[in-house]
Order: structure tokens, then sequence, then C-alpha cells
């Protein structure tokens, strides 16, 4: 039988939502919103890839162990996260807002496959390199992490480049870091 795939309200909010049905096969409908792409993708790649727009789908190859379904959005989005990094290096909690947009949803879908196998959410892979970027800029200019909330006009730049070099192998731009303050690990919960 036929089926509709689209983003499903729970999750118009989203960077990344998953079409949680069956495997699309051949006459399924899709309907992509406005400022969205769906990218359709198993463990030997890309598959096919829609933008906005309702389509009826071709036959689609996949292998036999699952197909990832996913709404992407490409307009910009607000990352807000509250996390925790745990590195040899750097072990620290973290507080950021921060613009991104995605400017190739196919070039995802490795980061996609990744993170879900970790069981994080893009948005938390996302906050964490760009935290760990932004220390590594704050290192290079001599601040310690307790200041970088104070003094994050002066690593902004330098954190978004170091950024964007990761980000871009994924698709991604970060804007702007509008937010950023590390702080003591809350062990207590």
């Amino acid at each position: 039988m036929d089926q509709f795939i689209r983003r499903e309200e729970d999750d118009a909010d989203a960077l990344v939502a998953f079409w949680e049905g069956d495997a699309p096969s051949e006459g399924d409908q899709a309907s992509v919103d406005a400022g969205d792409r769906l990218v359709i993708f198993d463990e030997s790649g890309l598959r096919a890839a829609f933008d906005p727009g309702r389509h009826v789908l071709p036959a689609i190859p996949s292998s036999d162990d699952g197909v990832y379904v996913a709404f992407v959005s490409q307009k910009r989005y607000t990352l807000e996260n509250d996390g925790e990094l745990a590195d040899d290096d750097l072990e620290t909690g973290y507080s950021l807002r921060a613009t991104v947009q995605v400017r190739d949803a196919t070039k995802m879908i490795e980061l996609i496959a990744m993170v879900d196998e970790a069981d994080l959410s893009v948005e938390e892979w996302l906050a964490d390199e760009i935290a760990i970027d932004a220390a590594a800029a704050a290192g290079e200019a001599d601040i310690e992490l307790e200041d970088v909330g104070d003094q994050l006009a002066s690593i902004r730049d330098a954190a978004i480049a170091t950024a964007n070099d990761v980000l871009s192998e994924h698709g991604i731009e970060l804007l702007s870091i509008d937010e950023l303050a590390y702080g003591e690990v809350d062990d207590d919960d």
C-alpha cells in the first residue's frame, strides 16, 4: 500500500526529522515543506533527495540493512544546548546558543547515520563540536574557559572559522555564536 511521507508536526522545529514509517517504495508520495530537503540513504550512500514540493517516489534501491528517511531543514536554525564535554584534554559543561544553516543536506548523510548509531541528535553533536572548537580558539588566545562568556567577542571569528572547517564537510555552516559559557560539570543528576 502506498504511504504518504511527510515531516511530522511534533518534529516541525527539528533540524533533522526522521520518517518513522516503512521504508519508501515505488508509488509512495512525499510532501517536502519549503525550506526542507528530503534525503533517503542507506549504508551505501545517498539513494534519493527531494526538494520542496509533492513527489511520487520512484523505485529506490537500498541495502538489506535498512534505509534512513530524513527531512533536513535548510533554514537558519537557532541551536541551543546545555551539554558536557568529556575528553582527555577537556572536561567541562557548557551552555551554547548559536545559529547554523544546512547548505547541502546530501552531505549530512554520514553525520546523520553516525549520530543515530551513537544515540545522539544532530543538534547535540553540532553543539558539542562548536563548544570544542570555541574552546580551542580560547586556548590559542590564552583565554581561560571560565572567561569565555565575557570575552566571546574576541574569539568569535576564530571559533566560527575553526568550526566551519569541520562542519563544511557535512554541508553545514555556523553563522554565529550568540552565547557561550563554560562551567563545572554537574555530577548530581
